[in-house]
């Protein structure tokens, strides 16, 4: 018994010391210091207005499903590497243009935003503009390609 409690504590005092170490209003305030505003909520999401913003939002954010992302201006990327996305996308009705797809794998959510891309992906599974596979939502949002 004595030692199943140990495991215990010892467990729960790990926790309190990775949380301690790695806190979500670090993970913010890291955001914030390059320039990425909000918080990541729904209420409060991280704001992209620029393609560095999108990039490093993307790249850090993309696949973790409790983060909100939301585009305040038309931007234009090149040379961004797609991962998989899982996060809440608002696009607010403006426009990304790109050379490649934003996801590799959509699980998320985008919606209400336009994506012009120059080169449509292809693959020897799948063809697409915005991602490759979608097992995700995708509403209100416009291709053009």
């Amino acid at each position: 018994m004595k030692s199943k409690f140990k495991v215990i504590l010892s467990t729960v005092l790990c926790y309190m010391i990775l949380l301690e170490l790695f806190p979500l209003s670090y993970i913010t305030a890291y955001a914030q210091n390059i320039g990425v505003q909000g918080g990541g909520t729904e209420e409060n999401p991280y704001i992209v207005e620029t393609a560095d913003d999108f990039s490093f939002v993307m790249s850090n954010y993309g696949e973790m499903p409790e983060i909100h992302i939301a585009l305040e201006n038309d931007i234009e990327i090149t040379g961004f590497v797609p991962g998989n996305f899982s996060a809440a996308f608002n696009g607010n009705y403006h426009k990304i243009k790109s050379d490649i797809h934003i996801a590799e794998k959509n699980t998320g959510i985008f919606k209400n935003l336009y994506f012009e891309n120059t080169n449509s992906y292809q693959n020897n599974y799948s063809v697409g503009a915005f991602c490759s596979v979608n097992d995700g939502v995708i509403s209100n949002t416009f291709v053009q390609t």
